[in-house]
C-alpha cells in the first residue's frame, strides 16, 4: 500500500495506519530511514512555521461561526484559551520564595559542576573533609538534523 498524505482523514487512527505504512516501507527496503527523516524534518519546519503564520486567520475563520468552532471529518477546531500566564509578583511570600528558589538553583548548578568532573562512581574527598560521588551518566543515540539556510 502506498502512503499518500492527502489520502489521510484527520484522525488519530489514520495517523497510526500511516506511520505503520511508513515503517513497513521501511522494513521492506522500499524506502531509505535517512530519506524519510529528512523529509520529515522538513514537514516539522514547514508545519511549525505555516501553523504559527496560520493562526490569526484561523481564529478570524472561526470567530465567524457562533460558537467559535466547528467539526470538519469529525475532527473539532475551536478557538481555546492556550497558554495561560500568571503573574504572581505582586505577592510578597512569592518575591521571597522566588528569590529562595533561584539561590537555590544557582548553588544546585554550581555542585552539579563539580560532580561532573568526578568518574562516575568514583570518590572524592575535599579538604574540608565532605566525601562526593562522581554521578552515573546515561544517554539516549537519536540523531540530528541541521537543515540548510
Amino acid at each position: 500500500m502506498k502512503l499518500k498524505l492527502q489520502d489521510l482523514k484527520p484522525t488519530k487512527s489514520d495517523i497510526k495506519i500511516a506511520t505503520d505504512i511508513l515503517i513497513n516501507q521501511i522494513d521492506s527496503g522500499e524506502i531509505n530511514p535517512i530519506d524519510v527523516a529528512l523529509q520529515l524534518k522538513v514537514l516539522e519546519e514547514f508545519v511549525k512555521d505555516a501553523r504559527e503564520k496560520l493562526n490569526n486567520y484561523t481564529i478570524e475563520e472561526l470567530r465567524k461561526y457562533p460558537t467559535g468552532r466547528t467539526s470538519i471529518f469529525e475532527t473539532r477546531i475551536e478557538i481555546a484559551e492556550t497558554g495561560i500566564k500568571y503573574d504572581y509578583s505582586q505577592d510578597l511570600v512569592w518575591q521571597k520564595l522566588k528569590q529562595d528558589n533561584e539561590m537555590t538553583s544557582i548553588a544546585l548548578k554550581f555542585r552539579e559542576d563539580i560532580l561532573k568532573k568526578i568518574p562516575a562512581g568514583s570518590q572524592l574527598v575535599d579538604e574540608n573533609g565532605e566525601a562526593s560521588i562522581g554521578p552515573s551518566k546515561t544517554s539516549t543515540t537519536s540523531y540530528k538534523i541541521t537543515l540548510a539556510k
